[in-house]
Formats: C-alpha cells, sequence, structure tokens
C-alpha cells in the first residue's frame, strides 16, 4: 500500500473540517428554524432526510477520496467549484453585504481552492493513480530516486 502524501492527507483533513462545519451549519438552521416554528409541517420530514443526505453524502466522498478514488476526486472538485461559482455569485447578486456573509464567502473559497490544489498537485499523483506503483516509480524518478 502506499503511503498518502503529505499534501493529500492535508487536503483531507481541510475536507473534513469543512464537512464538520457544513454539518454543523445544517443542523443549527434547521433546529432554528423548527423550534422558532418557521418550517411548514409538511416540509420538516422532507427537509431533514435531506439534509440528512447531503450531510452523509458528503461525509461518505470525502472518505472515498481519503482512499485514493480518482472518481471522487473529481467529482469533490466539480461540486466545490460550483459551490465556489454559487457563493460568489450570490455575494455579487445580494443588494446588500453583510460583513459575517463576505468572510464566509471569501473563507470558502481560499478553503476550497486550497483543496483543488493539493488533490491535483503532483505529489497527489501516486494515490490516485490506476498503478499506484508505476505512479510512484515515475513520481520518484521524476525526483531522481530509483527504486
Amino acid at each position: 500500500m502506499i503511503e498518502k502524501p503529505y499534501k493529500v492527507v492535508l487536503a483531507i483533513r481541510i475536507m473534513w473540517g469543512l464537512w464538520s462545519l457544513g454539518s454543523l451549519f445544517l443542523i443549527a438552521v434547521f433546529t432554528s428554524a423548527f423550534f422558532a416554528g418557521n418550517l411548514q409541517k409538511e416540509i420538516i420530514v422532507p427537509l431533514g432526510i435531506v439534509y440528512f443526505l447531503v450531510i452523509s453524502l458528503t461525509g461518505l466522498l470525502v472518505r472515498a477520496v481519503s482512499k485514493g478514488k480518482n472518481w471522487a476526486r473529481l467529482l469533490y472538485t466539480i461540486i466545490a467549484c460550483i459551490s465556489i461559482a454559487l457563493t460568489v455569485f450570490g455575494q455579487i447578486v445580494k443588494p446588500q453585504i453583510t460583513l459575517p456573509s463576505l468572510i464566509i464567502t471569501i473563507t470558502l473559497t481560499i478553503a476550497y481552492s486550497i483543496i483543488i490544489y493539493l488533490l491535483f498537485h503532483r505529489e497527489s499523483k501516486i494515490l490516485f493513480s490506476r498503478s499506484k506503483t508505476t505512479a510512484a516509480q515515475q513520481y520518484n524518478q521524476a525526483d531522481g530516486i530509483d527504486m
């Protein structure tokens, strides 16, 4: 088994951090709306199921990336790019930009950009290639190390 490159380990830690914060945010929004009575009775269960699915599937996606699945890395990248675009677009369209929303937008954009950079760095190729031994040999040969 190939040891995970440090850049991938760092990306995965950031991904789990974003997943945790996002999960807490979704739970907080749902519970506060529920206790404030802002949710219609017909939508409480379906919305809870959707939130549960989003949290679960995102966690499974991060886990798949951490196992070196290239499809998961690509899917996470697509989702991250869409998230960045929607977040920035949401800030541009808003009539009033608040400081907390601006900080969240900048933080998410930077975090997702760092994750994408780390996941597609040259060192990450070892973990996400189909032939891990061939990728490791190519990586080491490029650095002048014989295996």
